[in-house]
């Protein structure tokens, strides 16, 4: 860090939270947002047709669906996220459908669900999909991006970024097609995905656990005593007033700081992997605690005024993952400063010098 900041003890902080992550133990089910039971699974599509991906902004709706050879819609190859578009069906239910212009075509494939091109809904809803893909055949594994339907150098950069950790998460050799265009597959394998993003708690399966424990052992080292502090850019829409002083605080006591934007993927998961505590401001980049292993601890400090508790995501994910949680509220009515935080976050994580 260019600058050291020196912080004169006073004041304790606000007192941490201890959370307890939301573990999901068959009491209460993962319900879509159209209130089916998501659990794993997989329907066998004979004569399947994958519409073109189509969004459109000004209406608010969206296209793209599985659909069988009597053009009925696969009701699980939509996202089962809370709607931010509203479906448009593309083909009327119990008709044929018309032929596709141009289509990719398949003797056999499997269809993944939609591609994320945010790091955060890649890693809970895109690689959902790969839960059960031991139990899948070695076919081409086909993606319908979502909202991102142009393609470039940033988004084949990023392409590229994660395509070591879909291999890892358990689609191994299998070719990967992202595309846009209609699909016709004479037999179409379609995963149950296991992520309603936005709906009620939990929205989450468990099952995902399998996912994250084979990248894990795919990419990542053995877990040491260390502490990782994962970063963000100064340019984050919810970047907090003294998180640049906590980082350089926090990297002064000899915590491990990362920036994971800058990283392979590869390297993202061999540091965290290493990691008995990982630190970081709420969101997605915090997300990455999914590479270390159970008895592990994620702090997280809170980046708005209105959160009291940690991010339900987050915890979620804590709780599938065998790990404890603690928030540290960034905020007192104002944004604490680097010194109240440093000190609550050094009492949760047990570095206090």
């Amino acid at each position: 860090m260019s600058r050291i900041l020196q912080f004169i003890r006073g004041r304790r902080s606000a007192p941490i939270v201890l959370n307890t992550p939301a573990v999901f133990d068959g009491s209460a089910s993962v319900q879509s947002a159209f209130h089916n039971d998501l659990v794993p699974g997989c329907r066998v599509i004979s004569q399947a047709t994958v519409t073109q991906t189509v969004f459109d902004r000004t209406t608010m709706t969206y296209n793209g669906a599985v659909y069988d050879s009597a053009g009925a819609l696969v009701f699980h190859s939509l996202r089962p996220a809370s709607p931010l578009y509203t479906y448009r069906p593309d083909i009327p239910i119990s008709r044929n459908p018309e032929p596709a212009v141009d289509p990719l075509q398949f003797e056999q494939a499997i269809y993944g669900g939609h591609f994320f091109y945010a790091w955060g809904h890649f890693l809970i809803e895109t690689l959902s999909t790969a839960a059960l893909a031991n139990e899948l055949p070695e076919v081409p594994v086909v993606f319908s991006p979502w909202e991102v339907t142009g393609q470039n150098e940033w988004t084949s950069r990023y392409e590229r970024h994660v395509a070591p950790i879909l291999s890892a998460a358990g689609w191994d050799r299998r070719q990967i097609i992202i595309t846009t265009k209609p699909v016709l597959s004479k037999l179409l394998h379609v995963p149950q995905r296991l992520t309603a993003f936005g709906t009620a708690s939990p929205s989450i399966h468990p099952a995902i656990s399998n996912v994250f424990n084979r990248i894990r052992s795919a990419l990542g080292q053995e877990q040491g005593d260390k502490a990782v502090l994962v970063m963000r850019s100064e340019d984050h829409r919810r970047w907090h007033p003294s998180e640049r002083a906590v980082y350089e605080a926090l990297a002064n006591q000899g915590v491990v700081a990362i920036l994971p934007q800058n990283m392979t993927a590869e390297a993202q998961v061999r540091a965290i992997s290493q990691a008995k505590t990982l630190i970081g401001f709420t969101g997605s980049v915090l997300h990455n605690s999914v590479f270390m292993g159970k008895e592990t601890r994620v702090i997280e400090i809170g980046d708005q005024p209105e959160r009291s508790v940690a991010d339900r995501i987050q915890s979620e994910l804590c709780g599938i993952c065998g790990q404890d949680l603690v928030f540290v509220p960034g905020f007192e009515g104002m944004p604490r400063s680097a010194n109240h935080l440093l000190s609550s976050i050094l009492d949760a994580s047990g570095l206090r010098q």
